[in-house]
């Protein structure tokens, strides 16, 4: 299910949360390792936020589902249907 050029361990797994640690090095790979799960899995992610310089971490990026309600007006008060809210 994850990218075969990595190795993958996952840490945490809950209802619509995934941490997965994997072997990247360079900002790159992490791009390459999210394009890669995106063709695997026929989904689209976007940066949810970074962290470039971290005390325990090198760099971090979490990823949020294109359709998630993050930012976005809650279905019930969608009056124009603008937002893509599909809450997941």
């Amino acid at each position: 299910m994850y990218p075969q050029s990595f190795t993958n361990k996952v840490k945490e797994e809950k209802v619509n949360y995934v941490e997965v640690r994997s072997n990247l090095n360079l900002i790159d790979n992490i791009k390459q390792w999210v394009n890669e799960y995106r063709t695997l899995t026929n989904t689209h992610w976007v940066a949810r936020s970074s962290i470039p310089l971290g005390t325990k971490m090198l760099c971090s990026k979490k990823y949020v589902c294109h359709h998630s309600g993050f930012q976005k007006v809650p279905k019930e008060e969608n009056k124009k249907g603008n937002s893509k809210n599909a809450m997941c």
